[in-house]
Order: C-alpha cells, then sequence, then structure tokens
C-alpha cells in the first residue's frame, strides 16, 4: 500500500484545524452581543440543559459584551430615549402617525367630547443599581408575554405594541376620571353659548389656563395608575399634550348657530349706533349752517363734482341772481 506523503498528511491536518476552527469561531458568534444607541439590554440563559434565569446585564454604551453560548438578549429603550404615544382619529380609524384611537368621554355636565393628544414617556432603565434593578424586573414580567404576535423587546415595533395593549388602556381610563370632573366650558368656550342659561354666555376663566391645568392632571394620574397597575415603577417623566377637543356634531352646529346670531345681533346694534352718531353729526351740522348760510354754500359747492365747480357757485348751486347778492 502506498504511503500518503507527509505534504498532504500536514495539508488535511491544517484543513481539518481550520475547519474546526471556523465552526468554533460561528457557534461563539453568537455568544457576544452589542446594545446599539439608546438600548439596555438583559441576558437570559438559553442553553438545551441551562434554565432561563437572568444571566446578567448590558449597560447602555458598552461594547462587544461576552453573553454565554444560547442565551438570548433582550433590548429595552433606556431611560434617556423618550417614547411617545399618539392618540387621533381619522374616519374611525387611527390618523396616520398615531398610535391609538382619539378617546371619548362624557365632561361633568353630560358632554360627550373627544380628546386627542399625545402622551410622552421615559422608562427608567439605566446603569444605576435602581435602573438594573427596574429593567430585571420588567423583563420578569413581561418578557415571556406576547403582544399583538411581538415581544417588547423586540425592537420599536414589538416596544409599540407592548404600549398598546398594557399603557393605552390605563391611559383611557385615567382621561375618563379626569374629564368626568372637568364642564365642557373650560375645555372649549363656546360650550357656554349652547347650555343652559338661555343663550346667556358664562365666562369660567382662561380656557388655555384650564386645559394646562387638566393636562397637568391626567399625567399625574397617569403616573399614578401606571405604578399602580404594573405593581412597580418602571416609568417617568410622563407628560401628556391635549392637541385637540372634537364636540359631537349636534352640538358644534348649535354653536355654530349661536355664534351667527350673536354676529348679526352685534351687526344690527352696530348699525343702530352708526344711525344714532350720524343722526347727532347731522343735528350738529345743521346748528352751524343756521348760524353761517355761506358755509352751507360753500359746503355744497365742495359737494359737487369737479366739473360742476368749476362753473361757478352760483351756476353750480342753481341760485337766484338776487340770492347771490
Amino acid at each position: 500500500m502506498q504511503s500518503i506523503p507527509v505534504s498532504v498528511r500536514r495539508g488535511a491536518v491544517v484543513a481539518g484545524l481550520a475547519f474546526i476552527a471556523l465552526i468554533l469561531l460561528t457557534s461563539l458568534s453568537g455568544c457576544f452581543s452589542k446594545p446599539n444607541a439608546g438600548e439596555i439590554g438583559v441576558v437570559r440563559n438559553g442553553g438545551p440543559l441551562d434554565n432561563k434565569n437572568i444571566r446578567g446585564t448590558i449597560e447602555n454604551g458598552s461594547g462587544l459584551a461576552w453573553t454565554g453560548m444560547f442565551s438570548t438578549v433582550h433590548y429595552y429603550p433606556v431611560d434617556s430615549q423618550q417614547r411617545f404615544f399618539r392618540m387621533a382619529t381619522c374616519s374611525g380609524a387611527p390618523c396616520p402617525g398615531a398610535d391609538g384611537l382619539a378617546v371619548t368621554v362624557p365632561t361633568s355636565d353630560g358632554v360627550e367630547v373627544t380628546i386627542e393628544g399625545t402622551f410622552y414617556l421615559n422608562t427608567v432603565f439605566n446603569n444605576s443599581a435602581d435602573g438594573l434593578k427596574a429593567l430585571k424586573a420588567f423583563d420578569t414580567q413581561f418578557a415571556t408575554r406576547t403582544f399583538q404576535g411581538s415581544h417588547a423587546y423586540e425592537g420599536t415595533v414589538g416596544w409599540e405594541k407592548f404600549l398598546a395593549a398594557i399603557v393605552e388602556p390605563i391611559v383611557v381610563n385615567n382621561l375618563r376620571e379626569t374629564i368626568a370632573g372637568v364642564p365642557c366650558a373650560d375645555l372649549i368656550a363656546s360650550c357656554s353659548l349652547v347650555q343652559n342659561g338661555g343663550g346667556r354666555v358664562v365666562v369660567r376663566g382662561d380656557t388655555q389656563s384650564n386645559v394646562t391645568k387638566i393636562q397637568k392632571a391626567v399625567q399625574d394620574g397617569l403616573a399614578e395608575d401606571l405604578d399602580e397597575t404594573l405593581r412597580q415603577r418602571y416609568f417617568g417623566n410622563v407628560q401628556f399634550r391635549l392637541s385637540r377637543v372634537v364636540l359631537p356634531d349636534q352640538i358644534q352646529a348649535a354653536i355654530n348657530e349661536a355664534q351667527s346670531a350673536f354676529a348679526q345681533v352685534s351687526q344690527a346694534q352696530a348699525k343702530v349706533q352708526s344711525a344714532k352718531a350720524e343722526a347727532q353729526a347731522n343735528r350738529e351740522r345743521q346748528r352751524g349752517y343756521n348760524a353761517c348760510p355761506a358755509c352751507q354754500r360753500i359746503d355744497l359747492v365742495k359737494a359737487l363734482p369737479p366739473g360742476l365747480q368749476a362753473l361757478g357757485s352760483d351756476v353750480a348751486i342753481g341760485l337766484k341772481p338776487s340770492e347771490s347778492k
């Protein structure tokens, strides 16, 4: 039997070692992870013989980190990344760019108003001990659940689905409770035109100031509701901006009619005042003419077109020759 040349055997050994190294590198490539900007991660065991417990965390801004073989990493928004949830309705569906429908709620005086606005919030996840503790608790509570087919840690889409499923109901409930204690006129001043009082306008103060107070009440209530409902503080810097209040069509139509009627009344009153002023001016003018007949003739000449003024004052105003002397 012919022996294999040493050079061939060495080449085979080198090729085999290279193949093994390639397999090791390929398998180990999944053992490292690096967060993107604005992310912070939780590492969980994932081997066939491992439990699924939290192995560790990957801090925001860190470089390539060892996660272990078969482990999984769940990334979430860090506290410096503000997220928002916008509610607006267009033809019965969320408007383009909106995350949910506007909320229709009754005011304290029974008017069904539709509230459009945006909630802003940040997570409390950061590199501090408290931030990492909250991150682990959040992952333990929500990582195993799916929201409309996605996990909360599956990028922007997954996070938005989490907000829609968990945060939106809390937002809606909070809005209902807050708006239920507010009269319609505090949201829209023109509500006073069609409410009890026979068209009498009731001034309730500065509407913008009222809206600011309502926004503050909503965002404070939401912060408490989130902590209480989720059983831990995962969110901070909660803010609410009310962008639009929409009245029912029939009430808006009644307001438009009332405003039109008030406009007509104001116009008529203006005409009356103008007529009174004109009559008073005429009386004063006549007193002046009685005291100065020549002044009346001068004013008559001035009132004539330029062509007739050039013919002379006596001819122009049709005075008799005896009257001009």
